[in-house]
């Protein structure tokens, strides 16, 4: 059990982070006050015996206060005594294409046959030059996205390459929306064991009227039903205590909903402990007050849309 550097990717840009291997499974340490333990491939790997890696941890001199792990789908049911809360999933069950069809909301079916009108096809798509070039396009269009800052704005060619295309490149896929022979918006999604799980959705904004997203979505689950994987899954449902907002209300309408997953924190250290008893394991943002969260979100997307319209 040795210690290593690996290079991740956070918010789109790539920083290095301290990591172990234990028992086969490559486990990150981040943080500085607190060190948190969490496995690097959490959405494609299970802790089935996690009282093997807790003790190899404990006996370790690497300075971990917490181990977290957790149960993924379709395991919704606690399966261990540790102390635990609950993430969720923004996730749509696959049954069949009509199901789908007739889950999503009528504006959204409606939206799906506008895309086909204006002539929007979306297909699987090889990522090569001519498709690295468009996603390069679609991140330089705009700065700001959903009233903030958009963090893959300003990015190259061999950025997208490294970041976008290059990274899990063995386990993933894109699907592409194509207006003519002009890429207007993509999809990157991974397929594991037990669901497909989408990793990035981005559109122009230009063509927001012809409803690129929607064909996306639309062809991201005949994937999903072809393949016979019983979950398609984009991310959180909702994020922390902000509650619901335009994303999930956008995830709600296409048919996906809130699946609560057990989370478990298993102290290593007496600081681990503590800061467990504290309730400091998820971050500052976890002890403010909703209302005040809320009201710092509200400011910042003032001052985006200030800035915006100033540039």
């Amino acid at each position: 059990m040795t210690l290593e550097t690996l290079n991740i990717t956070i918010k789109g840009k790539f920083v290095d982070v301290d990591a172990i291997e234990i028992c086969g499974k490559l486990i990150l340490i981040k943080g500085h006050l607190i060190r948190l333990a969490k496995l690097h491939e959490e959405y494609r790997e299970d802790v089935n015996d996690p009282d093997v890696l807790i003790n190899e941890l404990r006996k370790s001199k690497m300075k971990i206060d917490i181990f977290s792990f957790w149960q993924r789908l379709p395991e919704i049911e606690p399966k261990f005594p540790y102390y635990k809360e609950y993430d969720n999933v923004a996730a749509v069950e696959i049954r069949s294409y009509t199901d789908w069809l007739n889950e999503i909301t009528r504006k959204n079916r409606q939206a799906l046959n506008r895309a086909k009108k204006k002539g929007i096809i979306s297909r699987i798509t090889v990522p090569d030059k001519n498709f690295i070039n468009g996603i390069v396009s679609i991140f330089n269009e705009t700065p700001i996205r959903q009233g903030k800052r958009f963090w893959h704005y300003g990015k190259n060619y061999n950025d997208v390459k490294k970041e976008i295309v290059e990274k899990d490149a063995q386990v993933s896929e894109f699907i592409g929306a194509y207006l003519n022979d002009e890429l207007i918006g993509f999809i990157k999604y991974i397929c594991m064991d037990r669901y497909m799980m989408l990793t990035q959705i981005l559109s122009k904004v230009e063509h927001r009227d012809k409803n690129p997203t929607n064909s996306l979505l639309s062809k991201a689950v005949e994937i999903c039903v072809e393949r016979k994987a019983p979950y398609l899954i984009y991310g959180e449902y909702n994020y922390g205590k902000k509650g619901d907002d335009t994303l999930t209300e956008f995830k709600r309408r296409n048919g996906f909903k809130k699946i609560c997953l057990p989370r478990y924190y298993v102290p290593i250290t007496k600081k681990g402990k503590l800061v467990l008893k504290l309730k400091l394991h998820r971050g500052i943002e976890s002890i403010i007050p909703k209302i005040l969260l809320n009201y710092i979100i509200w400011l910042r997307k003032r001052y985006s849309n200030i800035m915006k319209n100033n540039s």
